[in-house]
């Protein structure tokens, strides 16, 4: 999963990232929170992120029922529903996630780059 933030990547990120053996995802709870950042002025994002996403080769990943309840579940006090997606898709799915976010990057049970 790719979970673009403001913060530069890490070394290691940008490799397994380009690394063609490697799938990557985006979730589509990214796609959102950079567009609805993006119309308010606090990220800077022209064009269509999803075709973007796409041109970069990077795989979908819509958020579905089972993501849902997830992350309804999740016994963490985080407040941000993006994060609550992030985390119980990586969870759900068996997916490392690739962000900087220290709050997430703090949960147990999921892995990170």
């Amino acid at each position: 999963m790719v979970e673009p933030r403001r913060r530069r990547p890490q070394p290691h990120r940008p490799s397994a990232i380009a690394n063609p053996d490697n799938e990557v995802f985006i979730s589509a709870a990214s796609v959102w929170e950079i567009a609805i950042k993006s119309q308010h002025g606090k990220l800077e994002f022209s064009g269509r992120l999803g075709e973007a996403t796409t041109q970069c080769g990077f795989t979908a990943l819509p958020i579905t029922a089972n993501h849902a309840e997830a992350a309804a579940e999740l016994p963490w006090p985080h407040p941000d529903p993006f994060d609550r997606r992030i985390v119980a898709q990586a969870q759900t799915e068996h997916l490392t996630l690739t962000q900087a976010d220290s709050k997430i990057r703090k949960f147990p049970t999921i892995s990170h780059l």
